[in-house]
């Protein structure tokens, strides 16, 4: 029986990283007749990504599988398979807003008013670089769960996450913050999230492959996505959004080909609400 590993999600409410275990459990299982049964395992608890990344490259823990985005940094110990495992949702960024520059934010029409406030990111994040790189000012913080309050208090205008995610962050973060999420705009730009396997882990790495497209083609993929993440795109409405797109300098050494997968966004979430509305 082959035993993968995992990291256990930061928190049981993150809806994305469950969403990418789901996705890994159904490789898995769409390749059972082929590779034969499999045990999904955990990681210790309190093992990050970025620890998570460099037990990658050491072999820390065998036939480890995780998910992040692509930075074109990775080293030679560590492989990845190009398939954008959430189908580019990601690569959609909706932001919370500090509500004393709630009103302006809304009413910037360029690329360069926006560039004028501070955007909050989490450390380590390849959004950093993108953003950097397209002129903005960012503000990296290494706890989580306090972007909430420094972007709510006015420690900084800005906190972006991927159109996906900003529901469930809503809800579960709120507490006494009054939250605030700007609704005239979203960012765009290609963000593929891959899973990531060390360069020994050959067998798993074909497998699972092999698991994402055959789920893919039979479309049971894109039911475990609509499952997770349809809820949260009508909460959005990225079509009534003005869109910014900008430059991920990270893919340019990237085969485009990944790009086949991704999810057609704003067309999904406008057939969405002309549904609800029937």
């Amino acid at each position: 029986m082959q035993v993968v590993n995992y990291r256990i999600p930061s928190t049981p409410i993150d809806q994305y990283e469950n969403y990418t275990i789901e996705v890994l459990r159904l490789a898995l299982e769409k390749t059972r007749a082929s590779y034969g049964d499999y045990q999904l395992r955990p990681l210790p608890e309190g093992v990050n990504r970025l620890r998570a990344k460099k037990a990658l490259a050491s072999n820390e823990y065998s036939d480890l599988v995780i998910e992040d985005s692509y930075d074109g940094s990775e080293s030679a110990d560590v492989s990845y398979i190009e398939f954008p495992i959430d189908l580019g949702v990601l690569s959609y960024r909706v932001c919370f807003v500090n509500p004393d520059v709630a009103p302006v934010v809304a009413a910037a029409k360029t690329l360069e008013e926006l560039k004028r406030y501070r955007i909050l990111q989490g450390i380590h994040w390849a959004d950093t670089k993108v953003l950097n790189a397209n002129g903005f000012k960012t503000l990296e913080v290494f706890a989580y769960k306090s972007s909430f309050r420094m972007v709510a208090s006015g420690r900084a205008d800005l906190f972006c996450l991927g159109a996906s995610q900003i529901m469930n962050e809503y809800l579960n973060n709120n507490t006494g913050l009054q939250l605030s999420i700007n609704d005239s705009f979203y960012f765009y730009y290609k963000l593929p999230r891959f899973f990531f396997l060390s360069s020994r882990s050959k067998v798993l790495k074909r497998r699972i492959e092999q698991g994402l497209l055959l789920a893919y083609q039979d479309q049971s993929l894109q039911a475990l996505w609509d499952k997770n993440f349809l809820t949260s795109l009508r909460f959005i409405q990225l079509d009534k959004r003005k869109k910014f797109a900008l430059n991920n300098p990270l893919n340019s050494h990237l085969n485009p080909a990944y790009e086949q997968y991704f999810a057609p966004l704003p067309e999904i979430t406008q057939a969405i609400d002309t549904s609800s509305k029937k």
